[in-house]
């Protein structure tokens, strides 16, 4: 099994190398069949074993065994696979000086990515599809990723089957919140639990608010920084299993009931906390979105959204911009139909898993191409359709829900609204009225857009490039397609829709062009601004850049042009 895991995190590295051509990767690179051959300096080469596909990425990574070939001696020898990044990081043309930070990245990814069959054992021991599917949204990760399993301090939630939660009492003129709730109320504790909380909170006067907090920010109140004059209450509440995000916990009792948790631990550069003016966007978000769901004939019923409006922030005298919630929670609720018996809920990002058939362990039965062409026409559908109103939500694999229902596709689920992105004017061509968010204008705005083209680029990323496309290619190895014929059947479905759907000449011309016509794609890259980065932030480092478009550099016959 680890030869197999170190394989697919070899893979993530080429792939990220030759996707955002990091570096000029593809202008240091050669196939010596059965080896791709990186080209470091005058001296040495690295060999992967690989074979050349026609795919986005050509190369396939077959065995885990990297060689250093010496040039001038013309000797080869094997270096072990923790040492990939101590060459990869020296070769003349390897753009960042944080040598280290990427050295660092990858060990503790390796780390995590070791821990992959005791993750994969107990996503298979559940019986709820929903908590299996976010295990193994947790093994899958983000995909094309060198270091996505790397978690930093929240490494050690990855196994726990039962995580903690402190609970702390803080003055409630410190805390933000948009709704007369309580946690522990809105938590559905036993009865027991929640007497014994409430008991605590009756000694201190009607003046505080209890809340709970992972282990990192228990820590950081008592031995770092505890400016709220939170108080102890030296009690701790088992909640449950993390999901893919690990500081968001599954409720033991209720899977559809999830607590999101604040933390200043940090993981790939960004702080994962939760700043008030994020919640406040994610609740406007929210309540936009319902509106265009009721009022819009293919979404309703089609398209529903996890309830985020129960949170509380701490940072109340500071400017809601300035707010960087190092302390707070958010109760989610997914829809009850979740919970019916015939109703499978799955995290998308499961459905890339690659160690086992996480369609057949996840319990869809059908024919996989069938599957797979029926997710990408219900997807393509529901996401171009948002698109043309000027709606994108973030819609990668572990903040989209799937849902069947007997094996038939029924609906999709939405978390994390705060990531809305919106164009304004679309959204006013569609007689709707753009929400008014809550903007930092000191960093740089990815929200709110002027022009749909900016808007595409998240689908085509976040929806295309790192959802649809690593489900694409988990599943067709249980299939005797290839990847070659899943985009042309991508480019029939978005063909159909445009079509059959009640969209203008000018949207239909619009697809066309940023879908097939246009030599390049938008890519979100991983490593530039990753390694670039001179600081942390509250929002992972982010850089559009280009790839290839698949319809432009594939050579295959069938890829013709819309007819529109």
């Amino acid at each position: 099994m680890l030869d197999r895991i170190y394989t697919a995190q070899l893979q993530k590295t080429i792939d990220a190398l030759y996707m955002e051509n990091y570096g000029d990767f593809r202008d240091h690179i050669s196939y010596k069949k059965p080896y791709l051959a990186i080209t470091l300096n005058d001296e040495l080469e690295l060999y992967f074993s690989c074979l050349k596909v026609g795919g986005v990425n050509p190369f396939y990574v077959t065995q885990p065994e990297v060689l250093l070939h010496n040039l001038l001696s013309n000797t080869t020898s094997k270096i072990s696979i923790s040492e990939v990044f101590n060459y990869l990081t020296k070769a003349t043309w390897w753009p960042s000086p944080h040598h280290q930070k990427a050295i660092d990245y990858w060990l503790d990814n390796l780390v995590t990515a070791e821990k992959i069959p005791q993750i994969l054992q107990s996503a298979l021991s559940f019986s709820s599809p929903l908590i299996t599917s976010e295990l193994l949204s947790l093994v899958a990760d983000r995909p094309f990723h060198p270091f996505a399993h790397s978690k930093g301090e929240l490494a050690p939630l990855t196994t726990q089957k039962e995580i903690e939660v402190y609970w702390w009492a803080f003055k409630k003129d410190d805390v933000i919140n948009n709704m007369e709730s309580i946690p522990h109320k809105e938590l559905l504790l036993s009865e027991v639990e929640d007497k014994h909380i409430a008991e605590k909170m009756a000694q201190l006067s009607d003046d505080y608010l209890a809340l709970p907090l992972l282990e990192t920010q228990h820590r950081y109140l008592k031995l770092d920084e505890n400016q709220y004059g939170g108080i102890d209450l030296n009690h701790v509440t088992t909640i449950g299993l993390p999901t893919s995000s690990l500081r968001t916990l599954i409720h033991n009792a209720n899977p559809t009931l999830h607590l999101k948790l604040s933390t200043n631990a940090k993981t790939l550069g960004a702080i994962r906390s939760m700043p008030g003016r994020y919640l406040m966007n994610g609740h406007t978000a929210y309540d936009f979105l319902n509106e265009v769901i009721n009022e819009t004939s293919l979404l309703k019923n089609r398209l529903f959204l996890s309830n985020e409006t129960h949170w509380w922030v701490l940072g109340k005298q500071e400017p809601i911009v300035k707010n960087l919630g190092v302390i707070g929670c958010q109760v989610r609720h997914l829809p009850n139909f979740c919970q019916d018996q015939n109703v499978t809920p799955i995290t998308m990002s499961a459905l890339s898993c690659t160690y086992i058939d996480p369609w057949e362990n996840l319990g869809v039965e059908g024919d996989k191409w069938s599957l797979l062409k029926d997710l990408s026409v219900h997807f393509i559908q529901t996401f171009l359709t948002l698109w043309s109103k000027g709606i994108m939500p973030e819609c990668h694999g572990q903040n989209t829900i799937v849902c069947y229902e007997n094996n038939k596709f029924k609906c999709f689920v939405l978390r994390d609204h705060d990531t809305l992105r919106i164009c304004t004017p679309a959204i006013e061509e569609s007689g709707f009225t753009p929400p008014i968010y809550t903007i930092d204008t000191s960093t740089p705005n990815n929200l709110i857009f002027t022009k749909n083209e900016d808007l595409f680029n998240y689908f085509i990323t976040l929806g295309i490039q790192i959802n649809l496309y690593p489900i694409a290619l988990a599943t067709l190895k249980y299939t005797d397609r290839t990847e070659s014929d899943f985009w042309e059947m991508l480019q029939d479905i978005i063909q159909d829709f445009v079509e059959t759907q009640p969209i203008s000449e000018q949207t239909k011309s619009q697809i066309q062009t940023y879908l097939f016509d246009n030599k390049t794609w938008p890519f979100k890259q991983l490593l530039t601004p990753l390694l670039a980065q001179e600081s942390d932030s509250t929002g992972m480092p982010s850089k559009i850049g280009s790839t290839p478009n698949p319809y432009q550099s594939l050579s295959v016959s069938s890829y013709e042009t819309m007819d529109i």
